[in-house]
C-alpha cells in the first residue's frame, strides 16, 4: 500500500470515528422522538421515570405493566409486527408467555419442559415460539392463535447439539434458527429436520447473544471471552471480523438499523459502540456514578437512542451523540432485558421482579 493510500485510509478512520452521526438516518441536531406512542396517554401508571443527565431529549412514559408470571423474566421478544409480545420466565419450570403489550393481556402460556429458561424467540409468521436453557436444548413450539388446543401447546421440534446452556436463540426464518451456546459456538439449525446445518466456532468462552442483520446473511456474537465477532452465515464457520474494546464479559448486542453498526453490553459496565465499516470501536457509553454491569441492551429505530438494561434495576437511555443519559427507570429487582418494538412505537423492559413494562413517548 503507497503512503497516499495509507493516509487516505487514516484519514477516512478518523473521519468515521468523529462522525458518528453519519451511521444514523438522522442528524445530531434532530430531535426525534425514539417512540411513536401507540397507547393512550390517559392510560399510564403513577411511577414517574426519574431523569438525569444534560442532554435534551424526550421522555418515555409507562403505558402498561403486564404481569403474569409469577417468576423472573428472563428472556423478551417483539413479534415482527403487531403488538405481541414473548416472554420468557422461571416459575419452578420455564414458561413462555405470548402478551398483547397493548391490552396487557396473557394469549397463550406455554410450559417448558426446560428446568431453567434463559432465551425466547418468535417466529416471523407468529406461528411458532422457541425457549432455551440450562438443559442445552431449544424447545419449538406452535403458536398459531387461531388453533384451538386442549391442554398444552404441541412441542414441533426439539434441537438439541450443543454442549452448554443456551443464552440466546433467533429465527432466521421459520424454518432455521440460530442459537448461541456456552460450549463457546453458535449453531444455525434445520428445524423441520431438527440438526444443525452449520457451525460458528471462534469464541473463547460462552456465547452470550447474538443480533441478525435484517435482510441479510450477517450476524454478529458477543462472548465471555470480551470479543465481539462478525459472521455470514454463507461463509460456513469462518469469522469475518473480530471486534475488541470491552474488558469483561460480553452480554448482549444489537444491531443498527442500517446494519452498518451495532451496540453491546458488558460486565464492564459500558456499553460500546461499534463500526463494522471501520472494523473498530468508536464510541463508549458509561458513567462512573454506578457500579453495575449492563445485561441488555437496545436500539431506538432512528438510531439516536440506546436502551440498556443494568443489574442495579435500572435502565437507562443513552444518547448517542452527546453520550449523555438522557432517562432512568427504576425496576424492583435487575432488568433482565429490553427491546423496542420492531415498527419503534414501544419500548419493553423485563426483570426479575417479574414484571414486563411498556413505556412510548
Amino acid at each position: 500500500m503507497s503512503t497516499s493510500e495509507s493516509e487516505a485510509l487514516i484519514t477516512e478512520i478518523e473521519r468515521l470515528r468523529e462522525a458518528i452521526v453519519g451511521l444514523r438516518p438522522i442528524e445530531a441536531s434532530d430531535e426525534e422522538p425514539p417512540l411513536r406512542s401507540v397507547a393512550r396517554h390517559d392510560i399510564s401508571e403513577s411511577k414517574k421515570p426519574k431523569v438525569s443527565g444534560k442532554g435534551k431529549g424526550p421522555i418515555l412514559k409507562l403505558r402498561r405493566t403486564l404481569r403474569g408470571s409469577c417468576g423472573k423474566i428472563y428472556a423478551m421478544q417483539w413479534a415482527s409486527e403487531g403488538d405481541r409480545l414473548l416472554s420468557a420466565s422461571q416459575e419452578g419450570r420455564g414458561r413462555l408467555i405470548v402478551w398483547n403489550a397493548m391490552s396487557a393481556k396473557m394469549l397463550l402460556t406455554v410450559p417448558l419442559q426446560s428446568s431453567w429458561v434463559m432465551s425466547c424467540a418468535y417466529a416471523p409468521s407468529l406461528k411458532f415460539i422457541a425457549g432455551g436453557g440450562l438443559d442445552n436444548k431449544v424447545s419449538v413450539y406452535d403458536a398459531d392463535l387461531e388453533k384451538e388446543y386442549k391442554g398444552d401447546r404441541k412441542m414441533l421440534a426439539e434441537l438439541n447439539g450443543h454442549e452448554g446452556f443456551i443464552s440466546d436463540c433467533k429465527f432466521l426464518s421459520n424454518t432455521q434458527m440460530l442459537t448461541a451456546s456456552a460450549d463457546s459456538t453458535l449453531l444455525q439449525w434445520d428445524i423441520e429436520r431438527q440438526r444443525p446445518i452449520n457451525e460458528f466456532i471462534g469464541h473463547d468462552s460462552d456465547v452470550m447473544a447474538c443480533a441478525l442483520i435484517n435482510k441479510s446473511d450477517v450476524f454478529v456474537s458477543g462472548a465471555g471471552d470480551m470479543r465481539n465477532k462478525l459472521w455470514d452465515l454463507r461463509m460456513h464457520n469462518s469469522c469475518v471480523m473480530t471486534f475488541h474494546g470491552h474488558e469483561s464479559d460480553v452480554n448482549s448486542v444489537d444491531m443498527f438499523p442500517n446494519g452498518k453498526a451495532f451496540i453491546s453490553g458488558s460486565d464492564d459496565m459500558t456499553v460500546q459502540l461499534f463500526d463494522i465499516r471501520a472494523c473498530r470501536q468508536i464510541q463508549t457509553l458509561t458513567d462512573l456514578k454506578f457500579n453495575a454491569s449492563v445485561s441488555s441492551v437496545a436500539m431506538s429505530r432512528s438510531g439516536r437512542y440506546v436502551f440498556a438494561g443494568y443489574d442495579d434495576r435500572r435502565w437507562r437511555m443513552w444518547d448517542t451523540v452527546s453520550g449523555e443519559i438522557l432517562q432512568t427507570y427504576d425496576h424492583d429487582l435487575r432488568v433482565s432485558c429490553v427491546a423496542v418494538q420492531p415498527q419503534g412505537t414501544a419500548l419493553c423492559s423485563g426483570s426479575w421482579d417479574s414484571s414486563l413494562k411498556i413505556f412510548s413517548s
